[in-house]
């Protein structure tokens, strides 16, 4: 039979989508009705009549029609678009298909919809997911839907509801197997006999290892497995001597080492490696870093991830690698880290580890306790002397960094970074000082440095040689030389363009910034010669006729010369 001929028999018999049942309704009732329901400019009048209309012909149809794409499409509308009794209505009907619909190409997309706008279903679908939750995760299709599920909808008890499918079926039993009970590991272990916690721990063990060694990678990448991983490894050490804990520790992170880039961009996948980092012996952790090295400026930029660089730097104590690896690394991407509002902190840890300016106290805290654990441990090194070390290391290239790019003080982000490379890096700082006094030399005008709101606190914060406290209501000062040194380069810049003319405009237009000045200057050896351009008629008459915040208070200082 030729070519022809086969595609003419093909074309005088029904095809096989029109002996499906919901054939009919699909294409002379719903499709019409869909097209007018699913228009995106809409009035919400014309919406609701036309989703009520739509949902009115396919009730008691959902079943049939959610197998084929345009079913599925015209169900995805409803959803989105309808009231909850409509969700609702559509979400019940489908209920005895809902692990088939997670693992369909078509279908997945609507049980994503009903997850998210049908929240009443999701104690309903989670012993749905966790009875086969390893399978699913395994799935190319059922994956997704399951990872929306657990890391954008589910509440705290429904996440932990959904980690017991990694489970043994052990653990049931040990709370009574009470409907909708959501205890996690480690609280589900507390109250059990140490055999039985041996044997969940080793089931566990087998989940975990199984699936790092999988060669289908799409569980390995989900926080609801990352989870697993570091529930397993808070119960290791919680219920198990610190020789079998070690031993156990050892065989995961044998399996794990090569996937852990992998793990480190989720809250629990970071605490996982962050725990392999605190409780491994030196040669562990060098072997943990090799592996994360490659991937130094992605995990710079996450937030979760860079907490793993920061848990190294608190604990490990061969320093010298650590500045010819990650140090030099996060070095030398500054320049492109420093205008990153996440990336910054990175470069800012080398030099400012306990900064609340800059981390979160919850951060701080938790980095404080995986320090804490790491002493009374493997590490051994004084916390001071580590955090000198690694200062020193970062701080010849961040400060060629700011010798090389002034123009990052007029970032409102990288002026940050700019503050603290030169309050606290180790080293000759003159030429990052003469980098930024430099462009004061320029006329004043819009573009002027100081006229931006956040160089000027940057400028005075660098004067005062620290940070105000508002605890104290005063300035903590960090490098007491910094002041004069900078004040000293910043009046050579004013003056030696156009003389009183230029302190006159910067007077006027950054009063506060030349407060600040007029304090670091205030008997170094130039003090006479700024108490003389300061005196003169000219600066006096441009700061009373100033309107800018702190013309007052220069006017004052002014007088008080």
């Amino acid at each position: 039979m030729s070519k022809a001929e086969r595609a003419a028999l093909h074309a005088a018999q029904p095809h096989r989508k029109t002996l499906l049942p919901s054939h009919a309704l699909l294409t002379e009732t719903l499709l019409p009705l869909w097209e007018t329901a699913r228009r995106l400019e809409m009035p919400k009048e014309e919406r609701v009549a036309a989703i009520a209309a739509l949902w009115a012909a396919v009730q008691g149809h959902v079943l049939e029609i959610s197998r084929g794409h345009k079913g599925g499409r015209i169900l995805q509308t409803i959803v989105k678009y309808g009231g909850k009794d409509e969700r609702l209505g559509v979400a019940m009907e489908l209920q005895p298909k809902w692990r088939e619909m997670m693992e369909s190409k078509y279908s997945k997309f609507l049980m994503g919809k009903l997850i998210r706008y049908c929240p009443s279903i999701r104690p309903l679908l989670v012993p749905v997911i966790a009875k086969d939750l390893g399978s699913l995760l395994a799935h190319a299709d059922a994956v997704q839907p399951i990872s929306d599920f657990y890391d954008l909808y589910a509440s705290a008890r429904e996440r932990r509801g959904l980690v017991r499918g990694f489970y043994p079926r052990e653990v049931a039993l040990f709370d009574g197997g009470k409907e909708g009970d959501t205890a996690g590991l480690e609280a589900a272990l507390a109250d059990t006999s140490e055999a039985s916690r041996l044997r969940v721990l080793e089931g566990v063990e087998r989940v975990v290892l199984e699936i790092f060694n999988a060669t289908q990678k799409t569980a390995l990448a989900q926080s609801i497995f990352h989870r697993l991983v570091f529930e397993y490894i808070t119960c290791l050490y919680r219920f198990l001597s610190p020789e079998d804990a070690s031993a156990k520790m050892h065989e995961l992170l044998d399996a794990a080492a090569e996937s852990l880039p992998e793990i480190v961009h989720t809250k629990d996948g970071s605490a996982a490696v962050r725990q392999l980092l605190v409780r491994g012996t030196a040669k562990d952790r060098k072997g943990i870093l090799q592996h994360l090295r490659k991937h130094v400026e992605a995990i710079a930029r996450d937030a979760d991830a860079q907490l793993v660089l920061f848990t190294a730097f608190d604990v490990v104590d061969d320093t010298k690698l650590m500045g010819k690896a990650f140090v030099a690394d996060l070095v030398a991407l500054a320049p492109a880290l420093a205008a990153d509002k996440v990336g910054r902190r990175a470069v800012l840890y080398l030099l400012v580890p306990g900064a609340s300016r800059h981390f979160l106290p919850s951060t701080l805290s938790s980095l404080a306790a995986s320090a804490a654990t790491a002493a009374a441990g493997t590490s051994k090194k004084d916390a001071a002397v580590r955090r000198r070390e690694i200062a020193t290391a970062a701080s010849p290239g961040l400060l060629a960094l700011v010798a090389e790019h002034p123009e990052l003080v007029r970032d409102p982000g990288a002026g940050l970074l700019v503050t603290d490379i030169l309050l606290s890096a180790v080293g000759d700082k003159s030429a990052a000082i003469a980098a930024l006094t430099q462009p004061l030399a320029q006329p004043w005008d819009e573009e002027h440095v100081l006229a931006l709101p956040h160089a000027t606190r940057t400028y005075k914060t660098l004067l005062g040689g620290g940070h105000f406290s508002q605890a104290a209501k005063a300035i903590e000062v960090v490098d007491p030389a910094l002041g004069r040194a900078f004040g000293t380069a910043m009046w050579r810049a004013l003056v030696d363009a156009e003389g009183g003319e230029n302190v006159r405009d910067v007077a006027a237009g950054a009063p506060f910034v030349v407060v600040e000045l007029l304090a670091a200057l205030d008997g170094s050896e130039v003090w006479p010669e700024v108490c003389e351009v300061m005196r003169s008629e000219d600066v006096r008459a441009a700061v009373e006729a100033s309107e800018m915040k702190g013309a007052n208070v220069l006017a004052e200082r002014i007088k008080a010369l």
